[in-house]
């Protein structure tokens, strides 16, 4: 035995050989097939045509060891009785397991592993559930569970423990403070360290249960702050802002004297995140109807010629301090009257809008006959495929106008419009 075995370990091309014999068999479940050895070198040929009694030309013509072939070979040596399976655990010194029952393994394991955690938390046992199926947007967690699944199980408690410990409804904290509280670290759940996307991936995916389609994304910083908005946690409260004018707000049940006395004056105001979580209601200075602009340079000009009407700039697309603002004004039962530009993304916005708040929000100017009104030379060919995610029937007909012409429209054509429309007694023809 000593001698075919010191031919193995010593002569060139048996250890790739055998590499890849491994892999057919890990394969297969059985010896069979054959392993290709074309890129092998002269040498490792030569070594290999001895051991199967062929010439080097000879395994040239097709050059693959067939398994089986090799395993009859090993009867005309002093390995006669060993299997090939048998040769290869010798060599490697380890069980040789399929890749079938590898996986059944692993699956085994892993849904004892996420049973148990199901079992502990069944209120979320249909997220392990999706984790377990191996949903798409599940590889990373795949891979931690690969890597180290003792400390997979240790983040996926602390974050289970933060689902369970959310702030109550209408209350507020700030990211650090919060996971502080749950893990004694305030940057546990920061959103590049790991815990901190296992927890972002849990409230999407509870968002996505939910059926809130649109709030279960998580790849840009606003969809973030959004999506942690959504269950009270707050990633910045200061440069995080909303403008308006023309209300006055409610702080522990009593009116707040700034800005009842902004509202008087006609003061235009930035409120951040940080004030805007200690109110408990806003409305406007007077009636329900409130009008909100998308473009600050728009909603400006609309300030300069409209003196007393509630107005709200959004400043692009929403953010934490719009939504806080725009849910306390719902609230109060106000009417939203939304502008925004005419461009895939502006159509998105006030869908989004739409979607959440249905009864509250109104179109403003948004309509394919504004479309025409104020269309530009700016193509959006590029961004075109984005229209078809526009579902609200309002929308979609200027959606539809829009994929025709290829342009895009701007607010700022709407102005004496907009304007307009404020002033009008009645808003019945809006």
């Amino acid at each position: 035995m000593g001698n075919i075995w010191e031919l193995f370990r010593n002569e060139p091309g048996f250890h790739k050989l055998f590499i890849r014999f491994k892999d057919r068999y890990r394969s297969l479940d059985r010896v069979g097939g054959a392993a290709k050895i074309a890129d092998f070198s002269e040498e490792e040929f030569a070594a290999i045509a001895g051991f199967m009694a062929l010439s080097p030309h000879e395994l040239k013509i097709k050059p693959a060891v067939s398994l089986r072939k090799f395993e009859e070979q090993l009867a005309n040596t002093n390995l006669a009785g060993l299997t090939l399976r048998q040769l290869l655990e010798v060599y490697f010194d380890e069980p040789l397991i399929s890749k079938a029952e590898e996986q059944l393994k692993t699956t085994g394991e892993a849904k004892g592993f996420y049973g148990r955690l199901a079992v502990e938390h069944p209120h979320l046992g249909w997220w392990f559930q999706r984790i377990l199926q191996k949903q798409p947007d599940t590889r990373f967690i795949q891979v931690l569970y690969k890597q180290d699944k003792q400390n997979l199980e240790r983040m996926l408690q602390n974050v289970v423990k933060a689902f369970d410990r959310l702030p109550e409804h209408g209350q507020y904290e700030r990211l650090p403070l919060f996971s502080q509280r749950i893990t004694g670290n305030p940057h546990s759940f920061d959103r590049n360290r790991t815990q901190g996307k296992l927890l972002l991936h849990l409230l999407a995916a509870n968002q996505a249960e939910q059926g809130n389609k649109e709030s279960s994304a998580w790849k840009h910083t606003e969809q973030i702050n959004e999506l942690l908005l959504n269950y009270g946690i707050l990633r910045d409260d200061l440069w995080n802002f909303v403008t308006c004018r023309g209300f006055k707000a409610y702080q522990r049940g009593e009116e707040h004297p700034v800005w009842r006395a902004a509202a008087a004056c006609r003061t235009v105001m930035n409120i951040p995140v940080r004030e805007l979580t200690t109110l408990d209601a806003i409305r406007p200075f007077a009636g329900k109807t409130v009008w909100v602009v998308e473009n600050s340079g728009v909603c400006s000009a609309i300030m300069d010629e409209v003196a007393d009407e509630p107005l709200v700039c959004t400043h692009g697309q929403f953010k934490a301090a719009s939504w806080i603002f725009l849910d306390r004004l719902v609230e109060s039962g106000c009417i939203i009257y939304y502008a925004g530009d005419m461009d895939p993304e502006g159509l998105l916005m006030a869908q989004k809008l739409k979607n959440r708040y249905p009864e509250n929000t109104r179109l403003w100017r948004m309509d394919p006959e504004s479309y025409y009104l104020t269309m530009s030379e700016e193509k959006i060919e590029d961004r075109v495929n984005q229209l078809r995610n526009i579902d609200d029937p309002e929308l979609k007909k200027t959606a539809d106008v829009m994929m025709e012409y290829g342009f895009a429209a701007y607010q700022e054509g709407l102005v004496e419009l907009l304007v307009s429309d404020i002033q009008k007694v009645s808003f019945k023809t809006l």
